[in-house]
């Protein structure tokens, strides 16, 4: 399974007529955000969210045969409006994190997740999806780098804290990693 590869099996059936915005799509993550593209209907847009200049100039180079992705340059943890922004201003329907919370700490990824999933409140089937190292999948003198592993049953309860229409993956990487998928209801 390639990185993303987990947070394209939570979307699976969900994005037909439905546009998705990839939160961090620098280096690899740009090729999320291709097969996004290459599963949505022809002429929906997708988005991309990269914070560092150089990754997105480089993301826009990636995607430049794919029209239909528009990479926007954002700081996704500072900047409080963003999710709204993407949401309101560029039709977002699906707001969708793969590897960029890492980095944070558990409750600086919590505060982004809060604001990703207000930023959906008004979008009838607005979707969540989000992937994390999961402390169920530790291994006993491992280093992860500037990632850091969150609780696994602290995520999901907190997924299930906003809705009952959550669903949990950790079964790739050998529990390394976990994905949670969120819906709002209706279509």
């Amino acid at each position: 399974m390639r990185v993303g590869d987990e947070v394209l099996a939570a979307l699976e059936g969900q994005l037909q007529r439905r546009r998705c915005a990839v939160v961090h799509a620098g280096g690899h993550h740009v090729d999320v955000l291709r097969a996004v593209a290459q599963t949505v209907e022809v002429g929906q847009h997708e988005g991309a969210v990269e914070g560092v200049g150089e990754l997105a100039a480089a993301a826009r180079d990636k995607l430049a045969s794919v029209p239909e992705c528009v990479v926007i340059e954002g700081d996704f943890v500072g900047d409080t409006r963003l999710f709204r922004s993407l949401v309101g201003e560029h039709g977002a329907e699906i707001l969708a994190f793969s590897g960029s919370l890492n980095t944070l700490d558990e409750a600086d990824a919590l505060a982004v997740l809060d604001r990703a999933w207000e930023a959906l409140r008004g979008v009838r089937g607005g979707q969540l999806v989000f992937n994390f190292l999961s402390d169920r999948g530790a291994r006993e003198g491992e280093n992860t780098g500037p990632a850091r592993r969150f609780g696994a049953a602290r995520m999901v309860a907190w997924a299930f804290e906003r809705t009952p229409m959550v669903r949990v993956r950790s079964d790739y990487w050998h529990g390394h990693d976990a994905t949670v998928w969120m819906g709002r209801g209706g279509r």
